[in-house]
Formats: C-alpha cells, sequence, structure tokens
C-alpha cells in the first residue's frame, strides 16, 4: 500500500492495574511523508479513561501555518471521546484509491476532534500579588 508505520517503540497499552504494557498503536503515513516525520511521543501523562494512550506524530513540511490555533493544544482531559468514537464509526464506502481513503481518514479524524475535543485555554492566570507589612 505504499505506507510506513510511525512508532518509536514505546508502549501505547496499559492494563493499570497489572503493570502490562504493549505497543498497539500506530501511526500510518504515506511513504512519501515518513522521511518528513520530526517527532514522535506517547502521551502517556493523559488520562482518557481508557487503556490506550493518545499519540501525537509531527510532520514538517514547508507550508507554513500562521493560526493561533497551532500554538494551542487540545485538551484531551476534557474530551468527549464516546462523541469522537460515534463520529468516526460511520463508515466509508468505496474510496477510489489508497489516496483517497488516506484523505478522507484523515479529515474524519481532524473534524472528530475540532467537534469533540476542546482547545486548553490560553489565558495566563496569576496569583495575586500579597505585601507583607
Amino acid at each position: 500500500l505504499n505506507m510506513s508505520t510511525i512508532n518509536d517503540k514505546s508502549p501505547t497499552f496499559n492494563i493499570f492495574n497489572r503493570e502490562y504494557y504493549e505497543l498497539f498503536d500506530i501511526f500510518l503515513v504515506s511513504s512519501d511523508l515518513s522521511d518528513k516525520i520530526s517527532d514522535f511521543r506517547v502521551l502517556s501523562k493523559h488520562d482518557m479513561t481508557s487503556d490506550h494512550f493518545p499519540i501525537e506524530a509531527c510532520i514538517s513540511i514547508e507550508h507554513i501555518m500562521t493560526s493561533d490555533l497551532i500554538s494551542r493544544r487540545l485538551n484531551f482531559k476534557k474530551a468527549n471521546w464516546s462523541y469522537f468514537q460515534e463520529i468516526l464509526s460511520v463508515p466509508i464506502l468505496n474510496p477510489d484509491s489508497v489516496d483517497d481513503y488516506n484523505n478522507i481518514i484523515s479529515k474524519k479524524i481532524i473534524s472528530a476532534a475540532h467537534k469533540s475535543i476542546p482547545l486548553q485555554s490560553g489565558k495566563i492566570y496569576k496569583l495575586p500579588y500579597r505585601m507583607k507589612l
């Protein structure tokens, strides 16, 4: 299928009460993009009420995006995972090619994330200054 798998051998699955870890989750990317992966991380500190940890990959491309949304991160702790799953459960019918299938899947995941995972607040909360007398 001319695809590459991305994972740095970090475990992505955990049975918490048994200290059992396994590598289950991977990124599938077009082989044309595999050399452009600049970072891969397993977000093991994000509790998603699941035994799978979220994974994140950064792809270095020549196109520069200037949206302020890029600097903000998704707030996985406040995500509605059942809604995310519901959005993605709609079947994909007969794509014309692997590239079409990849585009459809990518768009569905991005759309599901925007609809079910809120962005973290960009606000900085400062503690009030207290002066000792």
